[in-house]
């Protein structure tokens, strides 16, 4: 619940608009937040299988969202001012507030999709940390793994096509296909 208490007050028709309009402004965050917990998933596939290309594009994917996310909370914020205004309460009103000073089911669903969205955002959060991890942990073994090239193209070991080393390797070539 709020610290601050507000006088519950239904808003007049242009506030009620105004209502709605944040609601569908929210709803629309939502399935964005849904979409980039999907892409967040896609990410982790790819860089679990491999797949390059896929994690390029899931990738892609995600920065457009994220424009578009940014367009709608700059939206969703000149609403919730317009809002505010109409009922008398300060511009800084956070939404839970606004929420809470509206009577009705604009209310109720507006506190429910805040908090779905919260809720979403922190999913996606985790999923998001999950996979830098990934990802460093496979830049950390592809690091290794060319540590190891280079060390043994440095020594000029080579191998048989049976694995083993001949007596006088003196050739930088990692295999020997000639066997």
């Amino acid at each position: 619940m709020s610290v601050h208490t507000f006088k519950k007050v239904r808003p007049d028709a242009r506030g009620s608009t105004d209502c709605a309009e944040l609601i569908k402004i929210m709803s629309a965050q939502e399935k964005i937040c849904l979409r980039l917990l999907d892409l967040a998933d896609q990410e982790r596939l790819a860089v679990l299988e491999g797949r390059v290309h896929d994690l390029e594009i899931a990738t892609r994917q995600k920065d457009g969202l994220v424009e578009e996310m940014e367009r709608l909370e700059q939206r969703r914020r000149t609403v919730a001012r317009v809002v505010c205004a109409a009922l008398s309460l300060s511009p800084d009103t956070s939404l839970l507030e606004l929420a809470e000073a509206i009577e009705g089911e604009d209310s109720t669903r507006l506190i429910e999709l805040r908090q779905r969205v919260m809720d979403t955002v922190a999913r996606l959060r985790e999923s998001n940390e999950s996979n830098l991890l990934l990802m460093r942990k496979s830049l950390d073994l592809v690091r290794e793994s060319i540590r190891q090239l280079r060390r043994s193209m440095g020594t000029g070991e080579v191998y048989t096509s049976d694995g083993r080393q001949p007596v006088a390797a003196t050739n930088t070539v990692m295999v020997d296909c000639r066997a």
